[in-house]
């Protein structure tokens, strides 16, 4: 291991990476939805309709569900919006 070199990827890279392990992950377990991948992206609006949470995330084919990105407001936290975000996400992709 000490002849490796560690880079950044480029983007061509993260999708090379990104389409081996659909390949590897296909090659073994069926899919088990019609489409591949679905996104589940969901805000919560204070009473302005200004966005002061949101999620979001994606559906793998194999029921696997990635959170990409969970943010709250700072004035908002700790009242339960992250968690309510996190419980609408999974409970869609149920």
């Amino acid at each position: 291991m000490k002849d490796i070199i560690f880079e950044i990827s480029t983007r061509d890279e993260y999708n090379f990476i990104d389409d081996k392990i659909i390949e590897y992950n296909s090659s073994k377990i069926p899919f088990t939805q019609n489409l591949a991948f679905i996104p589940i992206n969901r805000v919560i609006k204070d009473t302005n309709g200004d966005v002061v949470a949101g999620i979001n995330s994606i559906l793998y084919l194999w029921n696997h569900l990635s959170i990409d990105i969970l943010w709250v407001k700072e004035k908002f936290r700790i009242k339960g919006y992250g968690s309510a975000l996190l419980n609408e996400a999974e409970r869609i992709a149920k």
